[in-house]
């Protein structure tokens, strides 16, 4: 005697998660428990498909062609630890009862998926549910096709059996819904196993109505009826003669189950939808598909995993360095760190624009590193309040210290950066950032703003035959405010 069926395989679109996070947030309960539909028909592969997706939290079922809607719950655990220790036993038992199944033939398929929701790292721990009694074994005998005066029913009677179980009258040639069964018809149902003479996991429940509508004794044999449409057509729908074998007390003591199984063991499943549904990394998505697409398009040569690895280190947060720093980000720089001591007065907003009318009065660097982050959260910005060192500029004995570490800051963020850009105000505040970067061989551009004029040019490194801001001066650098 078999007992062997085709038990279902669950599929999840990433929207029917977003859509759960959503209504997890709204919960005023820490452990709810959510309405859903899932869906399920026959199958074009070996495996018996049940799906979910965004539409399973409407109040109505979705309409697909050859699907069958089913009602269900998912439940939301507050940790992974009640999560796990949960009584699986004792929560698959309440979503069956036998005596539901006679008053409301609904209850013959149904589910529910046990869940975790981590909603910090965008990851979801679940486990599918699908009740079903396995005291009754059963075993596929003598198919036969179904007579061909059948074919056109089934075509104009899907209203029937678009619930998935039904009542066939070969005599009369029609389809009936179970509550008008008299005990002449043989019982159908919608087929979504894929593989030949292995019927779908509802047959289970299906053939305890059966024994419990007909009053069967163990031993019975009935005919069912597998009904299989493709495109359509449904003569690969088959009759089976099936042979019941059942203890006395499978209805008093019935055993269930039904927990999905993940790669054959019994074990929940965990799917990360970071990339789907944090904001952060929606956001560097977006903002790669414009560099990817001026790549496609225009620029094949551009490296975008090497601007994103780049380390750029910006000298000056005024009007040139914040507009550099956003269009930085706009070419693909993640890391990008700011120094300036200054503080943002009134008149800077209107030009600089990583400043508004309310930062006035903080410190430049490390506000102009939160704004960047602000219009992008992925972007490592970080901002150093420190006085670059300048020629010409007395230095106090109580300051010397200060100066000592300042410098010292500036030396060490120029050798773990890859690019200088020197915007500060003055001609001596970039002698120092000059001559580090030539010491350790960095990337140094140099640009500055006149009242009708402007210098924009890049450093000669080790190997090349180029000079710096300062090699055709013949004024030594000194205090411009003097």
């Amino acid at each position: 005697m078999s007992n062997q069926v085709s038990p279902f395989s669950s599929i999840i679109s990433p929207g029917f998660w977003q859509k759960f996070a959503e209504l997890v947030l709204q919960q005023k309960a820490v452990t709810s428990r959510i309405p859903i539909w899932g869906y399920y028909g026959p199958s074009s592969t070996k495996l018996s498909i049940f799906t979910v997706d965004h539409t399973s939290f409407d109040e109505y079922p979705a309409t697909y062609y050859n699907q069958l809607s089913v009602k269900g719950e998912i439940i939301s655990t507050s940790s992974l630890e009640e999560f796990k220790n949960l009584d699986k036993n004792s929560l698959i038992g309440e979503y069956l009862c036998l005596e539901n199944t006679e008053k409301k033939p609904e209850s013959l398929k149904t589910f529910f998926i046990l869940s975790y929701p981590d909603l910090k790292s965008y990851t979801f721990t679940y486990w599918f549910a699908f009740p079903a009694i396995s005291s009754i074994k059963f075993s596929y005998m003598s198919p036969s096709p179904v007579p061909e005066s059948l074919l056109p029913v089934f075509e104009a009677s899907k209203e029937i059996w678009k619930f998935g179980f039904f009542l066939v009258d070969l005599t009369t040639c029609t389809l009936k819904p179970l509550e008008e069964n008299t005990g002449s018809e043989i019982f159908g149902y919608l087929e979504p196993s894929g593989i030949d003479s292995v019927p779908g996991w509802v047959i289970r429940n299906y053939l305890a109505y059966i024994i419990k509508a007909r009053k069967l004794q163990s031993g019975d044999e009935i005919k069912l009826l597998s009904l299989l449409p493709k495109k359509s057509e449904f003569s690969e729908s088959r009759i089976y003669l099936i042979k019941l074998e059942f203890p006395d007390d499978w209805e008093s003591h019935p055993k269930i189950l039904g927990w999905e199984r993940n790669e054959n063991k019994l074990l929940p499943r965990m799917v990360d939808l970071k990339s789907n549904l944090d904001p952060v990394t929606l956001s560097e998505s977006f903002v790669d598909f414009n560099l990817k697409l001026m790549k496609w398009r225009l620029f094949p040569e551009f490296d975008l995993d090497l601007m994103h690895e780049v380390k750029v280190c910006i000298l000056g947060a005024g009007t040139l360095g914040c507009n550099v720093a956003r269009t930085l980000m706009g070419w693909g720089v993640r890391h990008i760190s700011i120094v300036d001591s200054g503080k943002v007065s009134y008149s800077n907003p209107v030009r600089q624009s990583l400043y508004t009318y309310k930062d006035s009065g903080k410190g430049k660097a490390i506000t102009a590193a939160d704004s960047l982050k602000n219009i992008f959260p992925g972007v490592e910005a970080k901002g150093y309040d420190i006085h670059i060192p300048m020629p010409g500029h007395p230095t106090s004995p109580s300051t010397v210290e200060k100066v000592k570490q300042d410098f010292h800051t500036l030396e060490e963020l120029i050798k773990t950066h890859d690019v200088i850009f020197l915007l500060t105000d003055t001609r001596e505040s970039r002698w120092a950032p000059t001559m580090l970067g030539a010491a350790y061989d960095k990337i140094v551009i140099n640009a500055a703003l006149g009242f009708d004029s402007y210098v924009v040019l890049r450093h000669g490194r080790s190997t090349e035959d180029l000079g710096c801001y300062f090699c055709t001066d013949v004024v030594v650098p000194g205090d411009v405010s003097i």
